[in-house]
């Protein structure tokens, strides 16, 4: 990571990805805890360029490789830049609703008539059944526009690139069934559903971690940010 660090103008930035290549045999060897492994490794990255005061250009990643040509007991580190943006626009689709969702929710229903029925219904709190939402996952696309995804108490949502996901994203290093949203003790819980790619939360790989205000959520090159809806009296 300090080797490749490149001076900006206004940061020291370094590598976000890196390829962990390992033998076989040694890859296999820590393959029932290769998900705390690699997210140990993000945290360890991440504490480092802190408190040496380095920036990255993209979240970063931590990748497990087999690589044959490698001794047993060794391994080797391929650090390199990726800035791409994550895209929501491209990735997602929301099985149960027909399609993202794509409004100002203040001026929704003022500016377009025609909206529709879920997209309506979400404008006034509420989702596509008519219950109220008290939140949201969002995501402001490169076109500017906002893209949210309601969430009604007492429900639990299912996330992934299966057809029978409640929110469908179609990244190919998103999990068949990813991750599932549950609203527990007045709180919205986030779960990783023991995937290959992980699921992180404001960059770190979680398992199960409590949703607050302004949380990002990231899953393959998808990223999200939970929103509280604001009480209404």
């Amino acid at each position: 990571m300090e080797s490749r660090r490149q001076v900006g103008v206004d940061a020291v930035y370094v590598p976000n990805h890196f390829e962990v290549h390992l033998h076989p045999g040694d890859l296999a060897r820590i393959q029932p805890v290769q998900h705390t492994a690699r997210r140990d490794a993000v945290r360890y990255v991440v504490r480092t360029a802190e408190r040496k005061g380095f920036a990255f250009a993209g979240p970063v990643e931590v990748e497990l490789v087999a690589d044959a040509a490698l001794e047993r007991g060794s391994l080797s580190v391929r650090a390199t830049f990726r800035e791409e943006v994550p895209s929501f626009d491209k990735h997602v689709q929301t099985a149960r609703y027909g399609g993202p969702l794509r409004f100002d929710p203040e001026s929704a229903l003022a500016s377009n008539p025609d909206l529709e029925e879920a997209t309506r219904l979400f404008a006034l709190g509420q989702d596509p059944t008519g219950q109220e939402a008290n939140g949201w996952l969002e995501v402001h696309g490169e076109d500017g526009n906002v893209q949210r995804f309601p969430l009604v108490p007492g429900r639990a949502y299912t996330i992934g690139r299966s057809e029978e996901s409640d929110l469908r994203l179609t990244d190919a290093r998103v999990s068949r069934r990813h991750a599932r949203l549950v609203h527990e003790d007045g709180a919205w819980w986030i779960e990783d559903l023991q995937t290959t790619n992980g699921t992180r939360k404001n960059g770190a790989f979680i398992r199960r971690e409590r949703l607050q205000h302004g949380d990002e959520l990231s899953m393959g090159r998808v990223v999200m940010r939970y929103t509280e809806m604001p009480s209404r009296r």
